[in-house]
């Protein structure tokens, strides 16, 4: 029998989102401050036993212009994405991220609401910091970026 590798992958990003979350820097922040809220659209990608993808899109993701992205959500609570960030003058930056999910409850009942948390780097370097809300009945998401510095 194979061993998963992502028994491994899955506490240390636990741990690195935490720390993101609740380690105060050096100035005394719990996070860098934040670059802007957004809202997006969603639309279905491939479905598999073990993991769904999503694409998002919005127009307006404040000094990150317009984005594009495929986020996979993996059956073990990791998340995995790309995109694009079309930006002022015709800048174009690409971005990977990483980082946790978990089906949001109310009154200790599952919804169709997925709360994400990911941390992120685009092709020159920036770091960020997302907290998410994936709506699956309405095909929408909601959430906050926040600069992680150097």
């Amino acid at each position: 029998m194979k061993a998963k590798r992502t028994w491994f992958y899955s506490p240390v990003l636990l741990v690195l989102l935490l720390v993101a979350c609740s380690g105060a820097s050096s100035d005394g922040q719990l996070i860098g401050e934040k670059i802007t809220d957004w809202t997006a659209t969603v639309s279905p990608g491939k479905v598999s036993s073990d993991k769904n993808e999503v694409h998002l899109h919005s127009k307006d993701v404040g000094p990150m212009g317009e984005v594009m992205a495929t986020f996979t959500f993996v059956n073990d609570g990791t998340i995995s994405g790309n995109g694009l960030s079309f930006q002022d003058g015709g800048k174009v930056i690409s971005f990977s991220v990483g980082g946790a999910w978990t089906t949001i409850k109310k009154e200790g009942e599952d919804t169709h609401s997925w709360l994400v948390k990911d941390m992120g780097i685009d092709a020159e370097g920036n770091k960020i910091f997302g907290i998410w809300t994936l709506d699956l009945a309405s095909m929408s998401a909601t959430g906050s970026i926040y600069n992680l510095g150097d």
